[in-house]
């Protein structure tokens, strides 16, 4: 179960985001704006097919021009399906410190049941994307939203999903099986059973085979990507970048006598090196911020053998 003894004082944790601008203000966001980017991902990868057919010559799955137009919707479609990077300041009993501790009781569940990346990513987006549309959500049902999001998310993208029964367990029954139905139900409708949508694991697959990347790139790069989804403060960033930057300081750290971006990379996300810099640099401030702290799900499971142990190993950044 989780540490709900933790959620209980989590009244007086400072909201640091205070100091970010206001995002009802597009036109005074940075060049990474969420009106910006889409735009320009869309242009680019159109003009960049070339080379993208051939990095999918010799796959059979990718023959089909139909991957291009995919991505082009994801890049058009991320901005849309992304919270707003304030959402917490309108919750009234929830705060970011409680987020992250449930966001660290779900990787530790998704972990125990071995459930695929696509589950967690989605879940993680159901449950901000929730939150961000129900704005008085009571602490106690905090819980609740988490592990019905869980479900959720495993039906859509499991072979074998999770039953009632061990949600109910995995929470210590705290909540019964006619609670879980009725948040499902509360949760599709709130969001309109829209839950097709690109998630940062969406662009960091498809990288990945830009980069060529091993086994231990891989898991490096889905370890740094992981590690930020209880990360409040770097939701002003979209999940394009979030995989971009992933991928940059996996490689800074592998990679030492290789270049951290190539110019394929930059050719197929749309951005240079100086594009993904900033954010990189943003994602290293909070996994050093989050070293000592008791939220140590992510780094507990890339601690593993089965994931190269590259949790390990320092990270860095050229």
């Amino acid at each position: 179960m989780m540490p709900t003894n933790h959620l209980l004082n989590g009244d007086d944790h400072t909201k640091r985001r205070r100091a970010l601008q206001d995002v009802s203000n597009r036109s005074s966001l940075s060049r990474f704006s969420r009106s910006y980017v889409p735009k320009k991902l869309l242009q680019i990868r159109k003009d960049t097919r070339q080379s993208q057919q051939k990095v999918d010559r010799n796959d059979p799955l990718c023959k089909d021009d139909y991957i291009h137009e995919m991505y082009e919707h994801f890049a058009a479609r991320e901005a849309t399906t992304s919270v707003r990077p304030l959402y917490m300041e309108e919750q009234k009993q929830l705060n970011e410190l409680m987020r992250a501790i449930l966001v660290d009781w779900v990787v530790d569940v998704h972990f125990s049941y071995r459930l695929s990346l696509a589950t967690l990513y989605l879940t993680i987006n159901l449950i901000d994307r929730y939150l961000e549309a129900s704005p008085e959500v009571p602490r106690k049902d905090f819980q609740l939203v988490g592990t019905t999001a869980l479900w959720i998310a495993s039906k859509y993208e499991e072979i074998r999903p999770l039953e009632i029964n061990q949600l109910v367990e995995v929470c210590d029954c705290c909540y019964t099986k006619q609670q879980v139905f009725a948040k499902e139900g509360d949760i599709l409708n709130t969001l309109h059973y829209r839950l097709c949508v690109p998630t940062s694991l969406t662009f960091l697959l498809r990288s990945l085979k830009v980069a060529k990347a091993n086994r231990k790139m891989a898991h490096m790069s889905m370890f740094i990507l992981e590690g930020t989804l209880g990360c409040y403060n770097l939701l002003h960033y979209l999940p394009s970048q979030m995989a971009a930057a992933s991928i940059y300081i996996a490689r800074s750290t592998l990679l030492i006598d290789q270049p951290a971006w190539t110019k394929l990379l930059e050719e197929y996300t749309g951005f240079s090196k100086k594009d993904v810099l900033p954010v990189a640099k943003a994602m290293l401030t909070e996994s050093n911020a989050n070293v000592n702290v008791k939220l140590q799900a992510v780094r507990k499971k890339y601690s593993t053998v089965e994931y190269s142990s590259v949790a390990l190993i320092p990270l860095r950044g050229k």
